[in-house]
């Protein structure tokens, strides 16, 4: 879960910049920038869809867990998931216009939703993940992350796991893969690293982060090879 939180952190962070850094006018670097932008809203609304039907409701079952910390992440998704619908938006006004208007009043808005989301990841992470660990069997918690994957089409979902990977240590990296069929590991060594890659160096070539995306473009292209056979 900590990986996870660390991609949507870092990704959720990067976006208001890679949005005022799109040309006034330019349609098509507004569609190529909101189509990510829509994959990650999905990402995270499958992510919090997972947490809303199988682990808030569990642990409002169990009366050894403080319940005042379940509601405060019930209300916290619920104000993310009202920036992320704005959000959608906006994203549909201003990939058709790539206006200086709706670039901003979008940009503003995902400021908004990554503060959001910083504060309840924060917040999860220190008060919830802990109880989590103490109540959830492992069966439970393994189902989480299986509803929020299996609602992903696959293209994505490759996409997703370079982003997973991108910050993650060694060990995770390892941990992350071995969950993989064999299929789906050799879909990421062949071609899903080398498209993630090619991914995050087009969307973040106008923010001054090339250095970053091609230290990051190396480590996943060095190190999974050899624990995903």
């Amino acid at each position: 879960m900590v990986v996870v939180h660390r991609a949507f952190r870092r990704e959720f962070r990067l976006l208001p910049r890679i949005v005022r850094a799109v040309a006034i006018d330019d349609c098509d670097r507004a569609g190529t920038v909101a189509a990510h932008a829509r994959d990650l809203l999905d990402a995270l609304q499958h992510h919090h869809e997972g947490e809303d039907a199988l682990v808030w409701p569990k642990l409002h079952a169990r009366a050894e867990v403080p319940q005042a910390l379940v509601y405060l992440m019930e209300s916290q998704h619920a104000a993310v998931a009202e920036l992320m619908q704005l959000s959608g938006q906006i994203l549909e006004r201003w990939s058709a216009t790539a206006s200086e208007e709706s670039r901003e009043e979008l940009a503003v808005v995902l400021d908004n939703l990554n503060a959001a989301l910083a504060e309840h990841l924060d917040d999860e992470e220190r008060s919830v993940l802990p109880i989590v660990a103490r109540t959830l069997t492992a069966h439970e918690w393994d189902a989480v992350g299986e509803r929020s994957t299996e609602a992903i089409p696959k293209p994505q979902l490759v996409l997703l796991l370079g982003a997973l990977l991108e910050d993650a240590t060694d060990d995770e990296r390892t941990a992350f893969l071995k969950k993989l069929p064999l299929p789906g590991r050799l879909m990421f060594r062949l071609a899903g690293r080398r498209r993630y890659v090619q991914r995050i160096a087009i969307l973040r070539r106008d923010i001054g982060a090339n250095q970053t995306t091609q230290q990051a473009g190396a480590g996943i292209a060095a190190r999974p090879a050899r624990t995903a056979g």
